[in-house]
């Protein structure tokens, strides 16, 4: 689904413009004005890195009051200096013996997430994405998948008519996604959302899901939640009922492999990506049945998910894991269907064969240039 660049949020809304741009692996400003007040989410192929805003109380002083880490007195004493040096306001903090660097990088990446979640509420405002308009150069930056920064600023929202609004209508029947990228997602789901979503099946429409929970509100909220972060999705067809879906469980389970043993994989992987094939890129044979095939994508995807190494420091790694997937993808959507799987492996006999041929030509060739240089010497 195609989203426009430019226009209200009243028309598409800030988790869906999020997903896109993320899906999307966007690089860019993505711009929200109101009458009062301008923010700015600074996207880098497809994560929010950082966010600033025109609003007074955004400000990182501000901010850090807010929330209790320094007073008031100290909030003025700063500002007083700042005013006449032109320093940063962390920087100042620090200086002054306010705040230790490690608490300022804390407040900074504070300040940049509540920014961004307070998009979430808005009901009315100008949004843009500005894919020429670079994201800041800012020393701190996020490191948070875009999943768990929706997930956060969902559960925010306070207003009804908009959770409303934005879930599909309450006879439409939701299932889990049956796209692995949105379900291994880097996202830490509460106890009621986990419940709610045990209570998916695939069956039951958003009415039912909502009548069984005892409370309706927070049953929308969580239905949003989910529905918003694609790990559930609209049942299209009674075909659909019958797809598949993973074990919730291994949504829910987290991993605890060592980064080093992580990065060796990934650079193994990227270094053969050109020289392997499709089904060895799958890891299957021509006798693996469609469900081994899924269940195999599935595995990879959960492996190679970019949510997962968004705190490594090389930032190669994510371009390499982004091809991976890519690649992965490319070559499920070739052997899921039977047509073409059959028709690639057809065709990669043939070329079995006529390798075989070649290379015994090229053996023949050896053998007959030996004897000739054998008897002629």
């Amino acid at each position: 689904m195609e989203i426009s660049m430019k226009g209200n949020i009243r028309d598409i809304s800030i988790p869906k413009l999020l997903v896109y741009l993320n899906r999307n692996r966007k690089t860019g400003t993505l711009k929200i004005r109101t009458p009062l007040y301008t923010k700015k989410i600074f996207i880098h192929k497809g994560d929010a890195i950082y966010a600033s805003s025109t609003d007074e109380d955004d400000r990182l002083g501000e901010t850090l009051t807010k929330i209790g880490k320094i007073t008031m007195e100290q909030y003025d004493k700063s500002v007083e200096i700042l005013k006449k040096t032109g320093k940063r306001q962390g920087e100042i903090l620090v200086e002054l013996g306010y705040l230790t660097p490690q608490e300022v990088i804390w407040g900074v990446k504070y300040q940049i997430k509540d920014i961004i979640y307070s998009l979430f509420e808005l009901q009315d405002a100008e949004y843009e994405f500005n894919e020429e308009e670079n994201p800041s150069n800012e020393i701190i930056t996020l490191k948070m998948s875009m999943a768990n920064l929706i997930y956060e600023g969902v559960r925010r929202i306070h207003n009804i008519t908009s959770l409303r609004k934005e879930l599909p209508d309450m006879d439409v029947v939701l299932r889990l996604s049956t796209d692995p990228v949105s379900l291994f997602q880097d996202i830490i789901l509460s106890s009621i959302d986990k419940k709610m979503l045990f209570m998916v099946d695939g069956k039951k429409t958003v009415r039912e899901l909502i009548n069984i929970s005892s409370n309706s509100f927070q049953a929308m909220k969580s239905l949003y939640v989910l529905y918003s972060t694609g790990i559930l999705e609209e049942v299209q067809s009674d075909e659909d009922k019958k797809e598949a879906t993973v074990i919730l469980e291994d949504i829910f389970k987290a991993f605890h492999d060592e980064e080093e043993a992580l990065l060796e994989r990934v650079n193994v992987f990227y270094s053969n990506l050109n020289n392997i094939s499709v089904n060895e890129l799958l890891e299957i044979d021509e006798d693996t049945d469609t469900e081994a095939i899924k269940n195999n994508y599935y595995k990879l995807v959960k492996e190679f998910h970019p949510d997962r190494y968004l705190s490594f420091p090389d930032p190669s790694i994510k371009d390499k894991v982004i091809a991976i997937l890519e690649a992965i993808t490319k070559a499920y959507s070739l052997m899921k269907d039977d047509e073409k799987r059959e028709d690639y492996f057809r065709k990669q006999r043939l070329i079995s064969r006529l390798n075989e041929f070649l290379h015994a030509i090229r053996k023949r060739r050896d053998e007959f240039f030996d004897n000739y240089i054998l008897v002629n010497s």
